[in-house]
């Protein structure tokens, strides 16, 4: 997460460490002053991209990491029950003025 959170300050505007909203934060950013963490939201960084650099929207990004070389066959990773739900009501969602977008960050 602490590589997803450098590519993405660095990417995107207005991006920081209250956009960081998983526990993993405070391993690296122990006396942060932002926002507290919460595992329970079934993403890990959470972001309203105004500038449309991602296409726009709210967008709650989840990061995954493989071992497996970038251009393997087998780039399988797990997801909890949680995580899935979350991805699935953005899903359902889609047609709602409010809706939110789940992307799924690979770290390979």
């Amino acid at each position: 997460e602490r590589f997803a959170y450098d590519f993405l300050i660095e990417h995107l505007p207005d991006f920081g460490l209250d956009n960081w909203v998983s526990s993993a934060r405070d391993n690296h950013f122990k006396n942060a002053n932002a926002k507290p963490v919460d595992d329970r939201l079934g993403y890990d960084f959470e972001y309203w991209d105004a500038g449309n650099v991602l296409g726009g929207g709210h967008l709650l990004i989840e990061v995954k990491g493989t071992r497996a070389p970038f251009f393997s066959t087998d780039q399988s990773f797990f997801m909890s029950s949680n995580e899935v739900a979350v991805a699935e009501q953005c899903r359902s969602d889609r047609n709602a003025a409010d809706r939110s977008e789940y992307i799924i960050m690979m770290i390979a």
